[in-house]
């Protein structure tokens, strides 16, 4: 027996999602300095995008060529904040190590977005 639809539930982690972004960019709005605030903020509010707006669509749709490029934006981007901030300070004799590995991932990821969204950059060649 299910209690409530699923799409209440993607909904209301999406707010929750939402709320944390909102108050890890007035941390950043309050101390400048806290990089980490402003990236992880952007992170939340790609995954906010994910689950309030792309779930339960159609395959190959609009919808759903967003839900991919926000899930793959949020990796990276949350993969990026872990690498760079949490791993590398909690193991700084690693930090030489850990922090290219982030951005190479976050590299591959941005290669897989603009692989993925090509054919929209060959339809604005040929307008072009």
């Amino acid at each position: 027996m299910q209690l409530f639809e699923i799409s209440y539930a993607y909904k209301f982690l999406g707010g929750f999602y939402l709320a944390l972004s909102v108050l890890h960019i007035i941390l950043f709005l309050y101390n400048r300095s806290r990089k980490a605030s402003l990236i992880y903020s952007i992170g939340l509010l790609l995954v906010f995008i994910n689950f309030t707006f792309t779930q339960e669509v159609e395959s190959w749709s609009g919808a759903y060529k967003i839900n991919i490029l926000t899930d793959l934006g949020a990796n990276g981007v949350l993969l990026f904040y872990i690498s760079n901030f949490i791993l590398a300070a909690s193991l700084p004799g690693l930090k030489k190590v850990i922090r290219p590995l982030g951005l190479v991932y976050t590299a591959g990821i941005f290669i897989l977005i603009l692989n993925f969204y090509s054919d929209y950059f060959n339809a604005i060649q040929l307008i072009l």
